[in-house]
């Protein structure tokens, strides 16, 4: 019976992103199906509250490890570990399921030493590049291949994502999984619908076309190059504006950035939105500029919105923007996003049926349901209930 079975849900944080989307989604549609559902994770200050009540309601159960954080910390990553260790062996899950890679490393070492019965690790993209130096790296790379012998499934949030980390030697291919991050089609749609119209709220002329972006404002992201973009096609186009939503430690660089290139009433700087879906409906194209990424949930959310999108060629991505969708382009470059803006700008009519393949693909291949049914299924499979 599925209500007999103990799933603990583990994360660093869940400040808003995808990561933290997924596992709360995940969690919360799987005590709704009868699972015993915990989910542990370090201090959060940027939650999404309303989806973080949402899981409360469902019946998950909600625990604080304020000793597990991002950075390396051997004192608090020890006291992280005795604490996980604990909570698994009183409370004898049947499946510990670890998401980031913090996370991932403390919980599945806990778990292993506590005599869990299955471990699965989503690690939503990885650390292997853009993050930190070398000898850093090194030693991540080095741990998370001794953890994959412990691990019973790494799920990759594309098959790009599962290739790259074997590329980097960590575990053998019978140990993956691809699984997309799921969205709530129906929640995002209501978003947009009840949502404030960007381009009217900002004062952008109804011929004005808006390009823009949303995220956690930190160099991974790449907005900077970005906004380099935005600055270069400001100088060729009076009916071309521009929008990037969030909120983080860079905010004021980019703030700079926009004042010293004179954009300031052509580049607009919005704070972090609930109605995340409203913000990406009232564009006309959307830039994903990251140096590094699982999948970009983000990109599928603009795409369900029947946006075009131009992407960086980076850990999953190119599995989730085809060119039939969208515009690959190099990562750290604002030129090649500049390049791609022209082509889109310059062919509405494409640019729209690009965005209408788009439309179609995120529904037939990223929705919640299928997601939560393919990690079911995964459940019952690991603990022969299949």
């Amino acid at each position: 019976m599925k209500d007999e079975i103990r799933i603990l849900h583990a994360i660093t944080r869940l400040d808003k992103g995808g990561s933290a989307v997924n596992t709360l989604l995940s969690a919360m549609a799987l005590a709704e199906r009868g699972y015993r559902v915990d989910l542990v994770s370090g201090r959060t200050g940027e939650a999404d509250n309303r989806l973080l009540q949402r899981a409360e309601d469902s019946g998950v159960r909600f625990i604080v490890d304020k000793d597990l954080v991002r950075n390396i910390h051997p004192v608090r990553d020890t006291l992280s570990f005795v604490r996980m260790f604990r909570l698994m062996r009183r409370n004898r899950y049947d499946i510990v399921h670890a998401h980031s890679s913090k996370a991932g490393l403390i919980c599945r070492a806990a778990a292993k030493c506590a005599g869990v019965k299955r471990v699965i690790y989503t690690p939503h993209g990885h650390v292997f590049y853009g993050y930190f130096g070398k000898a850093l790296t090194r030693l991540i790379i080095f741990a998370e291949a001794l953890l994959a012998f412990v691990t019973d499934r790494i799920i990759g949030l594309t098959t790009a994502e599962c290739d790259e980390w074997l590329r980097f030697g960590i575990g053998k291919e019978d140990r993956y999984a691809a699984m997309p991050s799921g969205i709530e089609f129906d929640e995002l749609k209501r978003e947009a619908d009840e949502g404030i119209d960007w381009k009217r709220e900002l004062g952008i002329p109804p011929e004005g076309r808006l390009v823009g972006s949303v995220g956690r404002f930190i160099g991974i992201k790449g907005f900077g190059y970005f906004i380099e973009a935005a600055e270069e096609q400001a100088k060729k186009r009076d009916d071309v504006y521009f929008m990037l939503v969030g909120d983080g430690p860079l905010r004021g660089e980019y703030s700079g950035m926009v004042a010293s290139a004179g954009m300031e009433g052509r580049f607009h700087i919005v704070p972090w939105q609930e109605n995340i879906g409203a913000a990406i409906n009232s564009l006309d194209i959307f830039i994903l500029s990251s140096l590094n990424e699982g999948m970009g949930r983000a990109l599928i959310e603009a795409m369900f919105f029947a946006k075009p999108v131009i992407a960086t060629c980076v850990g999953g991505v190119p599995a989730v923007v085809s060119a039939d969708v969208g515009i690959l382009v190099e990562p750290g470059s604002s030129r090649a996003i500049s390049e791609a803006m022209d082509r889109l700008l310059d062919d509405p009519q494409g640019s729209r049926e690009m965005g209408g393949r788009g439309r179609g693909k995120a529904i037939a291949e990223y929705s919640a349901a299928r997601m939560i049914d393919d990690l079911d299924r995964l459940y019952r499979e690991l603990l022969g209930r299949a």
